[in-house]
């Protein structure tokens, strides 16, 4: 793989502008997608068969610059699955991320998480369906520490992309404590926040909560008029 002429950062520093020259990163490189995802979600989607194209390109992260990666990858949903998200991803729902893959399967080094570029609600919608096809991006970018190492970390980033023959996906799903988990019903939400109030009783001395004064202490997405929150002596 030719890496091609070397390109520019311009970076500030005391006294005037230095320039820290890093190799320019191959336009594109096509993968070969393992169709198999990994991870809790294996049964309920896999990738189309095919070559896909990621694309390298410079950016301006930091003092001397770096890579960003983007691929897009074609994602077939095999059978519907119900799950809960939340809808600023800071809690639950579905997740997917890929990962380059060396000839034999491997994980490249420092190629092991791209992130995927869609809501959490908007992958839940389609596990629910359970059927048809979606193209999705996943994107990572990189930066290297300072100018006098930028071009030996960028030759070394470059020769580790050097090795990824497959692009793959690892899926998993994201859940905060049992208190805000949306997948489990307002019953056994009340029971464990019954559990956990009366430990807390316990551990404090009181009997009951009439005789202590008490806080809410779950965020405002998971307590509703029939989930009440769990509640917390005042110190």
């Amino acid at each position: 793989m030719l890496l091609g002429v070397a390109f520019t950062v311009v970076i500030a520093a005391c006294g005037g502008a230095e320039k820290a020259e890093i190799p320019a990163p191959p336009a594109s490189l096509s993968l070969t997608g393992e169709a198999a995802v990994a991870g809790e979600l294996a049964d309920y989607l896999a990738i189309v068969p095919g070559s896909y194209q990621v694309t390298v390109l410079p950016n301006d992260l930091g003092s001397t610059g770096g890579y960003k990666l983007t691929a897009k990858v074609k994602v077939r949903f095999t059978k519907p699955k119900n799950l809960a998200s939340s809808d600023d991803n800071s809690c639950c729902g579905p997740e997917l991320v890929a990962r380059l893959l060396d000839a034999n399967g491997a994980p490249v080094t420092g190629f092991e998480r791209l992130t995927d570029n869609i809501r959490r609600t908007e992958l839940a919608g389609m596990m629910k369906r359970g059927t048809g096809e979606e193209w999705l991006t996943f994107s990572m970018q990189d930066s290297f520490f300072d100018k006098e190492t930028a071009n030996e970390q960028a030759a070394q980033w470059l020769k580790a992309l050097q090795q990824a023959h497959k692009i793959g996906l690892v899926s998993s799903v994201s859940v905060a404590d049992a208190a805000e988990k949306a997948e489990i019903s307002a019953t056994d939400a009340a029971a464990v926040m019954a559990q956990a109030n009366a430990a807390i009783a316990a551990a404090s001395g009181e009997t009951t909560a009439a005789s202590a004064t008490w806080r809410t202490n779950v965020p405002p997405a998971a307590a509703s008029s029939s989930m009440p929150g769990v509640w917390l002596p005042l110190r």
